[in-house]
């Protein structure tokens, strides 16, 4: 659309090849005498870098504030995009070009303005919220009460709606907010599945020039005026306000032909007549942040990531498909589109064949005909990606939908990543990152593969290390997917998949160090003083210790002890005390000095012996539970350890807590099972605790929990010991029928718990043993027939009938 015939504007969809190569058409018929692109100033010293052979698209400019990395924005680039194609068009042609859209630093610092004055405003709601509660707890009014209800729900409907701008409270508009997109109606009306689909039709799969360029700006004009009735949120306003600004500063400058190069939604709001007075009263005193600036390699994967101007395409290696096609050109400078469909086609064969699918050549040759045909039939000029994706699943994947999903990462998406020019300025931590890449031979890739690493190799050493160092500040790089826990202690297997966001993350945690190890250790320590958990502080220590940062042990154990010697909650000493024995027994695989940690242990064990009983003495169900888990998991570590005098000491204190009294069924079960399997008390002393709590003066609901903390887990106690199964037997064959009752549901919970193969084995036990000793000394004339017809249902009914067992009964 040209005003006065010295500006052109050029409503592009970003992202888009068929957008891109109407622009360059435009702007080779216009020859313009400068350009002004979409984008932030902050990024115009970033230009110098376009004629690096390096910098290979897919790209981003990142803006951040080095104060608070919250405060950036990307900007990615495809080698389809217009605003990319533009920049090199003024490069080739020597042309001046401006980025004309809002500085960031205003925007940011906007953003940082509102983000804390909705802090302080959550601050303010929540004290007055607190004072309300406070005088309603000292009025006894009704009416105040009823009031003080109804106002505090009414403070929290507003929370988060500053996701959402708005104008006098009315809702308002921000293209980078949009929950839809705008082209959406235009597609419906044209009967298109959506505006993606739409656009690409009408402009993606030609190239025309100038003329489309006035029919999208019609377009968009009507999509603005049905949206009239919605006001333009402040930012939106502000932004176009100092895009015309900018044009008019070019007017002035005295520039002939310019060539207006931004997302079509805007181009309504430039051709408006605007007075100066006004958009200089929206712009006017805005604040500032400083900033900084450089490119980043980005990904395709992340080419809808909805930042910087908000945009994004869903398939992004078929849009590279499109733009290498329209690229070529024939003798008259008309794009040569012939093959688009036989290549694609080719591609998609190729790769359902690595994924194991059978695709004959024959097949290719037919899909290129039936995908040509679609097009024409549908009057299109060329096959889409609808028509693309309905002949693969016609002919490659016979009518089967789910392989397409196959082809959604490698071939609709892409792996593709870019690559910046090494003598980018970078920060110390970013150099540091890129160093060791490279002397350890790691591969940077958007594709997500396993790494063995060998802990005895100092290469797979230094890998692991350099691994958890990353993960400790947050870059997430490489996931551990198996390690010590697996097979043997020296091997680590890693999974690795780069991300563009990691360039950030590294940005932010320079505050930390010059170097991964120095960034690491001072964010970790950092991380350690505010934890408030015994168990978190562990935690770190443990990661500390994996990213082979020694220099930082001594001070977190200094940390630990601290802690340790506040906390007087043993449930908090008995959560922590196994990371620590899991570190000193493991600590040797990558040569760490952990000779340190025994007397933290040994001080561990120590308060815990003095105060466990203390801890575990009329304690309610639930946290019962709590405490079984965590003497289990304490007398596991401790065998770990294998320290016989404190495994000693550990034995006696559950042999004293198993006597008590005052404690609840669970823990008391637990400590018969532990001394029990450890050889600390013989059978027939297990048989006599349990025969004591299942005696008829016990409450039901302490019989279950004993025979739950016992046998939880694990049936085969009662398997093999025949002692326990007797006892368990005698007391279940003697109970009335109401006390069975109520403790039926109890037992079911604890039966449910065993394997299948423990299950089944409990039965052919069951059916197997002799008349209980209890029930014939009851009843001398019991009748077992009619036991064995019932026999069947309490199975069921305890959870032991799940599987059929053909074996006939012989009782």
């Amino acid at each position: 659309m040209l005003i006065n015939d010295k500006i052109l504007y050029l409503g592009i969809r970003h992202h888009g090849p068929g957008s891109t190569a109407s622009m360059l058409k435009a702007l080779a018929d216009f020859q313009p005498d400068i350009l002004l692109v979409e984008g932030p100033q902050e990024a115009e010293p970033l230009l110098e870098h376009l004629h690096s052979e390096q910098l290979q698209p897919p790209v981003a400019q990142l803006i951040y504030a080095g104060d608070d990395y919250r405060d950036s924005v990307f900007y990615p680039f495809t080698e389809f995009s217009p605003e990319w194609q533009a920049m090199h068009f003024a490069r080739r042609n020597s042309l001046p070009l401006r980025f004309f859209d809002l500085p960031q630093t205003h925007s940011l610092a906007l953003a940082r303005q509102a983000r804390q004055e909705a802090a302080a405003a959550a601050e303010a709601a929540e004290q007055e919220r607190a004072q309300e509660q406070s005088e309603e707890a000292l009025d006894e009014n009704p009416a105040r009460q009823v009031e003080a209800e109804t106002v505090a729900p009414a403070a929290e409907e507003h929370a988060g709606e500053d996701d959402c701008p708005e104008q006098d409270g009315e809702p308002s508009i921000d293209s980078l907010t949009l929950s839809g997109d705008p082209l959406d109606a235009l597609a419906a009306a044209a009967g298109f599945s959506d505006g993606e689909r739409w656009w690409e039709h009408v402009v993606e799969q030609h190239s025309q020039g100038a003329d489309v360029f006035a029919a999208i700006a019609d377009a968009m004009g009507a999509l603005r005026a049905e949206a009239s009735a919605q006001k333009l949120s402040d930012r939106e306003a502000r932004r176009e306000a100092w895009m015309r600004s900018m044009v008019r500063k070019a007017e002035k400058e005295g520039f002939q032909r310019i060539a207006v190069i931004c997302g079509a939604w805007h181009v309504p709001a430039l051709v408006k007549k605007v007075a100066i007075k006004d958009d200089n009263a929206l712009i006017k005193g805005l604040p500032k942040i400083k900033l900084s600036a450089t490119w980043i390699p980005w990904t395709y994967d992340r080419i809808s990531y909805r930042s910087g101007y908000g945009a994004g395409v869903d398939a992004p290696g078929w849009y590279e498909h499109i733009w290498r096609y329209a690229a070529r050109s024939d003798e008259n400078g008309e794009p040569v589109r012939d093959g688009i469909s036989a290549s694609w086609l080719t591609r998609a064969a190729r790769e359902l064949r690595e994924q194991g699918f059978d695709v004959a050549p024959s097949s290719v040759i037919e899909a290129v005909r039936m995908a040509d045909t679609l097009a024409a039939l549908r009057e299109k000029p060329q096959p889409s990606l609808d028509e693309m994706n309905e002949t693969i699943q016609t002919l490659f994947c016979f009518g089967d939908a789910a392989p397409l999903a196959l082809l959604q990462r490698k071939l609709l998406v892409g792996d593709r990543i870019g690559a910046v020019p090494e003598n980018l300025p970078k920060t110390p931590l970013q150099a540091d990152l890129q160093a060791q890449q490279k002397s350890l031979r790691l591969k940077v890739s958007t594709v997500e593969e396993d790494l063995e690493l060998d802990l005895r190799k100092d290469n797979g050493k230094l890998r692991s290390a350099l691994f958890h160092r990353l993960n400790l500040l947050g870059v997430k790089w490489a996931r551990l997917v198996s390690d010590r826990s697996g097979k043997g202690t020296f091997k680590e297997i890693w999974r690795l998949q780069w991300q563009p966001e990691f360039e950030l993350n590294l940005i932010e945690q320079s505050l930390w160090g010059n170097n991964i190890a120095t960034a690491a250790t001072g964010y970790a320590l950092e991380q350690l003083r505010n934890a408030s958990k015994l168990s978190d502080i562990t935690a770190w220590v443990d990661r500390l210790l994996l990213a082979d940062l020694a220099e930082a042990i001594h001070d977190a154990i200094v940390v630990l002890q601290q802690q340790a010697a506040t906390v007087s909650d043993v449930d908090q000493l008995m959560a922590a005390a196994p990371r620590l024995v899991n570190i000193v027994r493991y600590g040797d695989v990558r040569g760490a000095d952990t000779s340190i940690l025994h007397h933290v242990i040994e001080g561990f064990c120590a308060r815990i012996n003095i105060g466990l009983v203390y801890q575990c003495r009329n304690v309610d169900e639930d946290a019962a539970k709590v405490h079984a888990k965590l003497i289990a998991d304490m007398t596991d570590a401790l065998k770990l350890y294998a320290d016989a005098e404190r495994l000693a000491e550990w034995w006696r204190e559950l042999s004293r807590l198993a006597r008590q009294s005052d404690v609840n069924g669970v823990i008391l079960g637990r400590c018969y099972r532990l001394l029990l399997g450890a050889d600390q008390i013989s059978g027939d002393e297990a048989a006599n605790a349990l025969s004591f709590a299942l005696s008829a003066a016990e409450e039901p609901s302490h019989a279950a929990a004993w025979i739950e903390g016992l046998l939880e887990g694990s049936g085969l106690l009662l398997i093999h010991d025949d002692r326990l199964w007797s006892v368990l037997d005698a007391y279940l064959c003697a109970l009335p029928e109401e006390r069975f009752m109520l403790l039926l549901p109890l037992l079911r919970r604890t039966f449910s718990s065993f394997a299948d193969g423990e299950r089944a084995n409990l039965r052919r036990k069951s059916r197997s043993t002799t008349a209980a000793a209890g029930a014939v000394a009851a009843d001398p004339d019991f009748d077992y027939s009619r036991v064995n017809a019932m026999l069947p249902l309490l199975e069921t009914m305890l959870g032991l009938g799940a599987h059929n067992d053909t074996e006939n009964s012989s009782s």
